[in-house]
């Protein structure tokens, strides 16, 4: 990214607040763009049944899941983009010693 006009044009902050137990799930496309040896992307179907089905994990095991799948979809196919991803997630303070 960088600051040009059409940047400048695009960019709209958001507020929202994450519910207890929501999560926030942020990445660039060179996770929902990677690319196996058949040249199809990983999508971003894929990557959200991945967070669905995996709601109960923590973000770092989440994290790792995620990795894990796209190092198996991408097989023997150099990454071709950067991989960057951030998981948010709300907890239930009561439960985890009063850390959100």
């Amino acid at each position: 990214m960088n600051y040009t006009e059409l940047f400048s044009e695009k960019l709209v902050e958001e507020k929202f607040i994450l519910n207890e137990g929501e999560s926030l799930v942020l990445f660039t496309d060179g996770v929902n763009e990677m690319k196996n040896e058949l040249m199809k992307d990983f999508g971003t179907e894929r990557l959200k049944s991945i967070v669905s089905s995996n709601e109960d994990i923590g973000m770092n095991e989440l994290a790792l899941k995620i990795i894990s799948d796209l190092t198996e979809f991408a097989g023997t196919k150099p990454q071709h983009d950067d991989i960057t991803l951030m998981i948010l997630k709300r907890n239930n303070p009561e439960k985890n010693n009063g850390r959100i």
